[in-house]
C-alpha cells in the first residue's frame, strides 16, 4: 500500500510540474517582443526595421502617425475601413520619389479581430495609388496586435517585411501576401 501511495505522489507532482512548465512556456510565447503601446513606439519600431535593411537603395523615408479621426485617409493609407477597431497607424513613405513604396504599422485595440483587420487591409489597399507606377507585391503579418504591412517591388518590399519578421523574431501571426495588378 505505500507503494502504491508513493508512485500517486510521484504521478501528481509531475504532472503539476508538466503544467507549470507548459503555462510557462505559453505566458513566454504571448509576451511581446518588442513595445509598441505608443505611437512614438511605433515610430521607433518603423525606425529599428530600417535599420536592419541597407537604406542605399531606400528613398529618403519619413514616418507619419495618421489622425484616425479622418477616416477617409486612414481607409486610403492602411485599408482599414473602421478606425473606430485600431489605436493607432503609422504610415512610412517616401518623401519624394517616383517608387512605389510604403510601410504601414497598425496598432489594433485589444478585443478586435486582428486576423480579420490584416486581412481587410490587404483587400481594400490600393497598390496604384501613386501616379504612374504600383506595388507589385503587398506583404502582411502581425506580431500581438501590431500589424506591418509593406508595398512595393518585391525587391524592395521584401527586405523590410524580413526585417520585421526578425525585429519580432519571427513570433508573427499568419502571413498575408498579395500580387499587385501592374
Amino acid at each position: 500500500m505505500n507503494k502504491k501511495v508513493l508512485i500517486g505522489v510521484i504521478v501528481v507532482v509531475v504532472a503539476i510540474i508538466a503544467v507549470v512548465a507548459v503555462v510557462s512556456i505559453t505566458k513566454a510565447n504571448n509576451t511581446p517582443v518588442i513595445a509598441f503601446e505608443s505611437k512614438d513606439d511605433s515610430i521607433k519600431v518603423a525606425q529599428d526595421i530600417y535599420a536592419k535593411i541597407d537604406m542605399s537603395q531606400m528613398p529618403m523615408i519619413a514616418e507619419n502617425v495618421l489622425d484616425l479621426s479622418d477616416t477617409e485617409t486612414v481607409q486610403y493609407l492602411t485599408g482599414v475601413q473602421d478606425p473606430s477597431k485600431i489605436n493607432y497607424a503609422v504610415v512610412s513613405e517616401p518623401m519624394m520619389s517616383a517608387q512605389a513604396y510604403a510601410m504601414v504599422l497598425v496598432k489594433v485595440k485589444d478585443g478586435e479581430d486582428v486576423e480579420k483587420i490584416k486581412q481587410e487591409m490587404v483587400d481594400n489597399i490600393d497598390v496604384r495609388r501613386w501616379i504612374c507606377v504600383a506595388a507589385e507585391k503587398v506583404y502582411a503579418t502581425n506580431h500581438h496586435n501590431l500589424i506591418c504591412m509593406v508595398m512595393s517591388s518585391e525587391e524592395r518590399a521584401l527586405p523590410v517585411y524580413n526585417a520585421f519578421k526578425e525585429l519580432v523574431e519571427n513570433k508573427i501571426g499568419k502571413e498575408l501576401v498579395k500580387t499587385g495588378e501592374m
